[in-house]
């Protein structure tokens, strides 16, 4: 077993290179400082994602180049930390799919290759947080759970295409002073 441990290009960066170690006590540093509470993790064509509750954070490593790069996924609409990650696999340019841990209207959101962040689903009737992020293989389904209520939703597009690419019709959120946009 070897542990990730993050260097930063410069001292409060959110980015830098990355090696693996397996001296366990560096490691756990490593991850206290840099990742704690980690959650979901996606690998797709060399990079890996994974979520972050502790700094409501998103964490991509690409394997090939040694490198690692954070990206905050506080404002908009996303209010709660991130939780599960999914990625469709047709695409490299396709969105990063992610559940939401607490926030006001729990949902699934996504991320697309050039860090735009979408809203996908929200519910007001179901809180709390929503996990277990799949997709069937046709990529016309997504299967999402409310863990606290207990319901698993099966979920499709009303024009019937598969949730990969960059042809799906979601709303962009974004804030500017604190305002959704």
């Amino acid at each position: 077993i070897e542990y990730l441990v993050l260097e930063e290009t410069t001292w409060g960066s959110m980015s830098g290179t990355f090696t693996w170690t397996k001296n366990r006590e560096i490691g756990e540093a490593t991850a206290a400082y840099h990742f704690p509470y980690t959650e979901g993790i996606d690998c797709t064509d060399g990079l890996l994602v994974f979520a972050n509750k502790g700094r409501k954070a998103l964490f991509q490593l690409d394997l090939d180049g040694g490198t690692w790069s954070m990206s905050f996924t506080t404002g908009g609409a996303f209010d709660g930390g991130p939780d599960t990650v999914a990625r469709m696999l047709n695409d490299p340019n396709d969105i990063l799919y992610m559940t939401e841990d607490g926030g006001v209207d729990a949902g699934v959101h996504g991320r697309d290759s050039d860090g735009n962040f979408y809203v996908v689903l929200e519910s007001p009737l179901y809180y709390e947080e929503t996990t277990g992020l799949a997709f069937s293989p046709d990529g016309r389904h997504m299967f999402v759970a409310y863990q606290k209520n207990g319901i698993l939703l099966d979920v499709w597009r009303e024009d019937g295409l598969p949730f990969s690419g960059r042809t799906v019709d979601i709303k962009y959120h974004s804030t500017v002073n604190g305002d959704i946009i």
